[in-house]
């Protein structure tokens, strides 16, 4: 980090993939915080993150065509992964193996043996003095309402949680993506859309402590588009999570039941 003349530390970061998300929600963001710089840029298109660059007035970047390069080569101290869901674990690792903070798209990885690998590298950087944090972008619970709901249940308005119902769903070409990636990952919805009701309904429940029924649907297709998910969390909490895309409106939507309401 570098010393702002206000003596604000200011966190130099650099962006991987310079797609849709990266244009519609991370960039705006980043540019309303006074202490976040964008310092690199990497893309296998250089024309996209030139693009990008020139849109939201990143003069001062270098760019990028192999994440690799620009983690070895880029003055930043934390890393951006906004790729297509196949590519997060290799970059996260691969961001951790050079000290760097992560923030990544949900989710960090597509497979249980990913997910070891990533615990396992940061239990062995735990005392390390520039030890990096880790953070998936579970973006819904900085939301207003998620918060002030929250809020509710943990000053006992509802009385103990019992139960909890979420549901979200996305209409693919409200995206607006670069690429069809999702409608090529073997987890089809289950990648896209799940996540966001799992860390939520795992925020307000507590962790998943086990897995009772998936039932996923392919409509005749080769990806999963409609899954529901029946789970109990710590402290007997039961759970329903259903994802699904749809030609609707995107929808989320988020229950819960405790024993006075």
């Amino acid at each position: 980090m570098t010393e702002k003349a206000s003596g604000l530390r200011e966190l130099r970061i650099g962006i991987i993939g310079c797609g849709a998300v990266a244009e519609t929600c991370h960039l705006p963001a980043v540019k309303k915080l006074s202490d976040v710089r964008v310092k690199a840029l990497a893309d296998i298109s250089r024309e996209q993150a030139e693009v990008i660059a020139d849109r939201f007035h990143l003069t001062d970047v270098s760019i990028y065509t192999n994440h690799l390069t620009m983690l070895a080569d880029s003055d930043i101290d934390a890393v951006w992964i906004l790729t297509p869901p196949k590519l997060h674990a290799t970059m996260v690792l691969d961001s951790l193996s050079h000290a760097k903070h992560v923030l990544c798209e949900k989710p960090l990885a597509t497979s249980i043996e990913e997910t070891e690998k990533i615990r396992k590298t940061l239990k062995k950087m735990e005392h390390a003095s520039n030890y990096p944090v880790l953070m998936p972008a579970h973006n819904f619970i900085f939301t207003p309402c998620f918060q002030y709901a929250t809020n509710l249940i943990e000053n006992g308005e509802i009385g103990n949680v019992k139960k909890i119902r979420a549901y979200a769903a996305s209409n693919l070409s409200f995206y607006n993506a670069k690429t069809d990636f999702r409608k090529l990952a073997k987890g089809g919805v289950i990648e896209d859309q799940l996540p966001h009701v799992v860390y939520l309904t795992q925020e307000v429940g507590g962790p998943c402590t086990r897995v009772m029924s998936v039932k996923p649907r392919q409509q005749g297709r080769t990806i999963v588009e409609d899954v529901d998910v029946e789970a109990e969390l710590q402290n007997g909490v039961y759970a329903e999570f259903s994802a699904a895309w749809t030609g609707l409106l995107p929808t989320l939507r988020f229950d819960v039941g405790g024993e006075s309401g």
